[in-house]
């Protein structure tokens, strides 16, 4: 698992850190380090969508649809959840 849990991190940027020792590379992965600071003192992750409203929870996955396809940068991402 740790192997697996690695390459998501590390290769792809596709995970929160869950060993005390991985890290996140800030300069590839700058969204996902901003979110990993924020909670990386806390023992639990919440699932973003659970504790969301509806309209929230789709506008976060709207959202992030459009970040992962290079359609917005991570900015235009916060400031779409801001906004809503």
């Amino acid at each position: 698992m740790r192997e697996i849990s690695d390459n998501i991190i590390n290769e792809i940027g596709g995970g929160i850190p869950v060993y005390k020792d991985q890290k996140i590379d800030a300069e590839r992965f700058p969204l996902l380090y901003d979110c990993w600071k924020i909670s990386n003192d806390r023992i639990l992750y919440p699932a973003y969508d659970q504790i969301m409203s509806e309209e929230l929870s789709a506008q976060y996955y709207y959202l992030l649809n459009e970040l992962m396809a290079g359609e917005i940068n991570q900015d235009e991402f916060i400031e779409g959840l801001v906004a809503q």
